[in-house]
């Protein structure tokens, strides 16, 4: 059974400790002696997380608390893919920012279909990633407004 407990790291030192940001929130999965095993819900890329073991002491718990039909769907998905989920150690990097100059490197239906192809030039409107994608302004590249979302994996800073 899972706790479901949602946690956030008791200072900015310890979050720091671990590479997070103090707004990072997590659900304990797991209570062993002095352990957590904890899913931390990664702020900068909506659908993201990482998995890890942690002193619960790094811990303190927070009002929050899940609704229970997403406890019911995260409880059966963890526990037919638990040792995959568990396994994923770490958040995926956001790598670009607000206003960062980026350039399509891939042709593909979804974005070819708005107008936009490989080499045309755009710029992040919004730095938030859901799902690893993030929201490019093609504008310039296409001579009218084309604003759509882009797997940052097919993007590149220039």
């Amino acid at each position: 059974m899972i706790d479901f407990t949602i946690i956030k790291f008791k200072s900015e030192d310890v979050a720091k400790k671990y590479e997070k940001d103090t707004s990072t929130l997590g659900v304990v999965l797991e209570k062993t002696n002095d352990v957590f095993t904890v899913l931390f819900f990664n702020v900068k890329n909506v659908g993201d997380y990482a998995v890890f073991d942690a002193p619960k002491s790094d811990f303190i718990a927070t009002p929050y608390d899940l609704p229970q039909n997403v406890k019911e769907i995260l409880e059966e998905y963890l526990t037919t893919r638990v040792e995959e989920i568990t396994n994923k150690k770490n958040f995926v990097l956001q790598p670009f920012c607000d206003s960062d100059y980026v350039e399509l490197t891939v042709n593909k239906s979804k974005y070819l279909k708005h107008g936009v192809k490989k080499g045309d030039k755009g710029i992040v409107i919004y730095e938030r990633v859901v799902k690893n994608s993030i929201l490019v302004d093609f504008s310039a590249s296409a001579h009218e407004e084309k604003c759509i979302s882009v797997d940052i994996n097919d993007l590149k800073r220039v």
